[in-house]
């Protein structure tokens, strides 16, 4: 229900130019436009969508795996690799209590099901060296450069904060509110293997408003299915 069109398409006109013009770049004459490289140009994101997919599906996997102690195998593609080294890099640098990995959450009141990805304990900024309950989320990306600093680096994408609160509500809805002490986001980049960890809860507000959004989105869900049930 939230719209990402606007940000996928400047992706995809980015990838189709920068393509179009490494080809011409350094040439006197323009290069004879075919139909082979005008398909290309206007697949190039469904390829580079494709691969930044399986990548992330491999780190997703072998994350769950080491956190249900499986001993997995280190991943052999590069991108896959770093996403995974990013990974372990934050865990040796974090003492880090594994409750639940993978754990289906309903909400009989608002009828919705999810599975969130671990539930830890473990330090929160702010809060001294006690361990509270947290909801865990990692997820790879691609770092962009932030307008205001110039920095490469990650981003927390709305949509994510509102999954992440609709799975601590509906958690809550059963264990008793409070029981979450905050909701952490782990930015993996797949390109330089590094990380990045969000606290989404710093400002003790953010969840309830991020909850409402995603019962917005919810109530929309539900009423789009109802509308075009039968068509």
């Amino acid at each position: 229900m939230v719209d990402k069109s606007i940000p996928l398409g400047i992706w995809q006109e980015k990838l189709s130019r920068t393509y179009l013009l490494d080809l011409i770049k350094g040439k006197r004459k323009p290069i004879p436009l075919t139909e082979e490289i005008i398909m290309t140009a206007t697949a190039l994101y469904r390829t580079k969508r494709d691969e930044g997919s399986a990548a992330g599906t491999e780190v997703h996997d072998w994350i769950e795996n080491f956190l249900s102690k499986r001993n997995p195998l280190m991943p052999t593609d590069e991108k896959a690799l770093n996403g995974v080294n990013a990974f372990l890099e934050w865990y040796a640098e974090n003492d880090v209590e594994v409750e639940t990995t993978e754990q289906i959450v309903y909400s009989p009141i608002h009828e919705y099901v999810g599975k969130l990805d671990v539930i830890i304990k473990a330090k929160v900024p702010g809060r001294g060296n006690k361990k509270f309950r947290i909801l865990f989320d990692y997820k790879t990306n691609n770092w962009s450069v932030n307008k205001k600093t110039g920095i490469t680096e990650s981003r927390v994408y709305d949509e994510q904060r509102y999954q992440l609160a609709g799975y601590r509500g509906a958690w809550e809805e059963e264990k008793g509110e409070g029981d979450i002490a905050g909701r952490y986001l782990l930015s993996l980049d797949k390109d330089t293997g590094r990380f990045k960890a969000h606290f989404l809860d710093e400002d003790p507000t953010a969840f309830k408003k991020d909850f409402n959004c995603f019962l917005a989105a919810l109530t929309l869900k539900k009423r789009n299915k109802e509308l075009t049930r039968g068509w």
